[in-house]
């Protein structure tokens, strides 16, 4: 596959069509073309900026833009298509413009199932920035060159077998790749580049978040940000082969939900079938079908499609000293005839805990009131076991 797609990169720095010096000369060539398709496209120049909307579809040849220094073009349009030949894409950039897709879509409809083909949503050998809108692809969304730059800090890109393939520099700081093919796909293939992740969520399902292929050249760090994937098909911790492991620093959560264990049912707040780093992060089944994670100040939630989650309290013996009263009046939690010198300790059913604290014999018949900002479900836990309260 190296090979194939190396030489691919290499033949694309020559498959450029269309040159624009100007901005005039670029909305001519964006607005003529209509790539055998359907409809078409309207380009906006307000300084050095170009604006594209409209809409085409059912488009099988390439869009080539070289986009000059100090030039913008923001992406705002609707282009779905099939990429007919190996190594073609919809959209193909060169230059040091900028090329942004900020809203609208580009869809590639073309099918790679097999691993053989390589049918692109848009690839470049320039400088490219997603930040809202969809890149989709049925094989491949986006490819970077070597020399090119992709900077990732929103929107959504998704590619059956790749969703962002890079020879280049990618910068992913917001929003979600992902990959739901089979076993050989990856949210991230890293051919030999550099992939820096700050934030934002990459995730796979049976392939790999990140794939490292040239383990030798190229580099991936992670220091915010989810890395996500399933877990029975995965080297070592089960989302990312790279042979010198993977650097996490900052706030990164890495996770990896372990279905060979063949269970799809779970309980709020249990951490059963999850894997995570660094140690320092949380993760536990939520009740909305999927993880909440925390690590710091990088707090969130991934789904995870055929899993059903329970709201109640974790699977641990319940109160067995029958002297100890719990009851909820108001936005409170009265505790009576605790032990003497335990611990007492509260958490919502996403598992954060709200509340710590050790009862001492100086409290007045070992009472404790808790108050609580939002009505609902919680799990107390004294000393080493649990209960649930419903506070109305």
């Amino acid at each position: 596959m190296k090979t194939t797609k190396l030489l691919i990169a290499f033949l694309a720095i020559f498959a450029i069509s269309s040159y624009a010096a100007t901005a005039a000369e670029l909305k001519t060539t964006i607005e003529s073309y209509r790539g055998g398709g359907t409809g078409s496209l309207s380009v906006a120049i307000i300084g050095s900026q170009l604006t594209v909307t409209g809409q085409l579809t059912g488009v099988s040849d390439e869009l080539d833009l070289d986009i000059d220094a100090g030039l913008r073009v923001i992406w705002k349009a609707s282009l779905t298509g099939t990429a007919a030949e190996d190594g073609q894409s919809l959209i193909y950039t060169i230059g040091t413009g900028i090329f942004e897709v900020q809203s609208g879509k580009i869809e590639q409809t073309n099918n790679c199932d097999d691993h053989s083909g390589h049918f692109i949503a848009i690839d470049t050998g320039g400088k490219m920035t997603i930040s809202g809108g969809e890149v989709n692809s049925r094989c491949i969304a986006v490819v970077v060159y070597d020399g090119g730059t992709v900077t990732i800090n929103g929107g959504t890109i998704s590619g059956r077998e790749v969703a962002v393939e890079s020879y280049g520099l990618v910068n992913i700081s917001g929003g979600t790749v992902s990959t739901d093919g089979g076993d050989g796909s990856h949210a991230v293939y890293n051919g030999g580049g550099t992939v820096i992740i700050s934030g934002g969520t990459v995730s796979a399902t049976t392939g790999y978040a990140i794939y490292n292929y040239n383990v030798g050249d190229g580099i991936v760090t992670i220091s915010g940000g989810l890395v996500f994937a399933y877990y029975d098909l995965i080297d070592g911790l089960g989302i990312i082969y790279n042979d010198d492991g993977f650097p996490i620093s900052g706030n990164a959560v890495i996770l990896a939900w372990d279905n060979a264990a063949g269970t799809t049912t779970y309980m709020a707040g249990t951490n059963t079938d999850i894997v995570k780093a660094p140690d320092a992060a949380t993760a536990v089944w939520d009740v909305r079908g999927g993880i909440a994670y925390t690590n710091g100040t990088n707090t969130g939630f991934v789904k995870v499609a055929g899993v059903t989650v329970s709201a109640g309290s974790p699977i641990i013996p319940q109160i067995a000293n029958s002297n100890i009263r719990i009851q909820a009046i108001g936005n409170a939690i009265l505790l009576e005839n605790l032990p003497k010198n335990s611990k007492v300790e509260l958490y919502n059913l996403q598992g954060k805990q709200i509340y710590s604290t050790t009862s001492h014999s100086s409290l007045a018949t070992n009472h404790l009131k808790i108050d609580v900002q939002t009505k609902g479900m919680y799990v107390i836990k004294i000393g080493t076991q649990t209960t649930r309260v419903a506070v109305r």
